[in-house]
């Protein structure tokens, strides 16, 4: 699978019988493994257009979206894992691939590389975005 493959809606919605509840449901796949962002990273873009969520539908774990008005989903990324960080300031999605920090662009899919660490050094967990969001970290 590629960046741009994209899903039929998924989501559903209903009442959690204990708190009375709506849940909204985004993904319904079960050949995957679909997995929110942990809870303190932003999953949400700034114009509430997208969520962003990881998925091994592909066969590896990929960051995909989903379109909050249609459910669409579309994967964004290509041969990388672990989790990302959705800047509030733009549309980009930071991510770490092997020893690279990347961003794609939530609405054109558009990748680039934001920087490289030296060969002796490795990149554990993900990027993140400072405050005012002017630098990633």
């Amino acid at each position: 699978m590629t960046v741009g493959q994209t899903w039929s809606a998924e989501r559903s919605e209903y009442i959690d019988p204990v708190t009375g509840f709506l849940v909204h449901r985004v993904t319904n796949s079960p050949e995957s493994k679909d997995t929110h962002f942990y809870f303190h990273d932003p999953g949400w873009s700034s114009d509430g257009k997208w969520f962003v969520f990881a998925s091994t539908r592909t066969g590896s774990t990929e960051l995909m979206r989903s379109d909050t008005r249609s459910g669409e989903i579309t994967q964004i990324t290509e041969g990388r894992s672990g989790g990302g960080w959705v800047s509030r300031l733009s549309s980009d999605v930071y991510y770490a691939s092997g020893r690279e920090i990347r961003s794609v662009n939530l609405d054109t899919l558009s990748e680039r590389t934001i920087g490289e660490l030296p060969d002796d050094m490795s990149i554990s967990g993900h990027p993140t975005e400072n405050a005012d969001g002017t630098m990633v970290v």
